[in-house]
């Protein structure tokens, strides 16, 4: 099963890529926040108020909300018959069915110039104090771990 982080996550590569959330009722609503995260240099990882009024409103309608372009709807991506893993392809994250495992929903089958290696993918923002703790931890531990540190 897809965390729900992890469907926040995709859905959030899928909006950068410019492709939305819709629902097939008669009166189509179609969702596609742009901005999707801040760009205020001192909280860089949040989502924008945009993205998070969209995601409260596909949750609320889940079995409504489809992928566009995907014939997958929001509340089966996340029940315990999907998961999220990379594309063999292009490496952007992908729903893959434990039912259906031939079934492929990535953004390349879609886009006939994807993977394109001259442009930047789409990606999450990183999350400098978090990677910066990691890496002091790292070589904290290899100080310790070092044969010239014990000589």
């Amino acid at each position: 099963m897809a965390p729900r982080t992890q469907v926040k996550e995709y859905l959030a590569l899928w909006f950068q890529l410019g492709h939305a959330a819709v629902t097939n009722e008669h009166r189509r609503r179609e969702l596609c926040p742009q901005p999707v995260f801040q760009r205020v240099q001192v909280q860089p990882h949040e989502y924008t108020a945009e993205f998070e009024s969209a995601w409260s409103e596909i949750l609320a309608g889940a079995s409504e909300f489809y992928l566009e372009g995907a014939p997958i709807a929001i509340a089966d991506l996340l029940s315990n018959a999907w998961d999220i893993i990379p594309c063999a392809s292009c490496m952007m994250p992908v729903p893959t069915s434990f039912a259906a495992p031939g079934t492929k929903l990535c953004i390349c089958e879609h886009l006939a110039v994807w993977p394109n290696s001259t442009l930047p993918k789409p990606s999450l923002p990183a999350n400098t104090k978090s990677h910066l703790c990691n890496l002091c931890e790292r070589l904290h531990r290899a100080s310790y771990s070092s044969p010239q540190a014990s000589a």
